[in-house]
């Protein structure tokens, strides 16, 4: 009984065999899986450093005068009007980069931007000159967005409808697939979101980017 029970006990050489075989699959399974991990990150890592940078950058100065004043604020109080209803029939302003950029600069509802965009028309286009933090992004902490990103703009059932259509970052341009993925988060979610939810949704008639002049038509009815 005894030398019967201990054949039992011993395993084969060929279970053995399978063993090391499957324990030796099983590193290596562990070794690739770490090397994958590995790579993953240090793709990030270095996906992070070439389109971000760890400094803000510092835009172009946009000096208000008081001149400039007193010939914007009656602009941005007629659309104002319309676009709250308080006044009847159409309003129509045109405005060129530099118009743009004071009002930016010198309206409250601006302050959170002065320091993060800056505008350019360029026929009929809108280029945006961007310095964005990205705290609020994982894993992007401590990082901000610069470079310059071109648009067009419209209305699209009284809404403004923007679209984005070239990037240049760090003097890379932006590839196609983040464009689409900017467009779907950003310009089609996170722009639209906060159009959408302005009171006067439904207001903003016209939209035309031309000969290098915005032109913008609202309706107070």
């Amino acid at each position: 009984m005894t030398a019967r029970s201990g054949q039992k006990g011993k395993e084969s050489p060929g279970k053995r065999s399978w063993l090391r075989i499957a324990a030796w699959i099983g590193g290596i399974l562990v070794v690739i899986s770490l090397c994958c991990v590995l790579g993953v990150w240090l793709w990030f890592r270095s996906f992070r450093a070439r389109w971000t940078s760890d400094t803000p950058a510092e835009l172009p100065a946009v000096e208000v005068t008081a001149s400039d004043r007193r010939r914007l604020e009656p602009v941005y109080q007629r659309v104002q009007r319309s676009l709250s209803g308080q006044s009847r029939g159409e309003t129509t302003v045109t405005l060129d980069s530099d118009d743009l950029n004071k009002l930016l600069a010198s309206l409250p509802e601006g302050r959170n931007y002065r320091d993060k965009v800056r505008f350019h028309l360029s026929d009929d286009k809108v280029v945006a000159t961007v310095n964005v933090s990205l705290s609020n992004v994982p894993q992007f902490s401590g990082r901000y967005l610069q470079g310059e990103f071109t648009f067009e703009a419209g209305v699209l059932d009284g809404e403004l409808n923007l679209r984005l259509l070239d990037g240049q970052v760090k003097g890379m341009s932006v590839p196609d697939w983040m464009l689409s993925r900017l467009n779907e988060s950003v310009v089609e979610g996170e722009v639209k979101r906060r159009f959408s939810s302005l009171k006067w949704r439904g207001r903003l008639k016209f939209v035309e980017i031309k000969d290098s002049r915005l032109t913008l038509v609202t309706t107070g009815d």
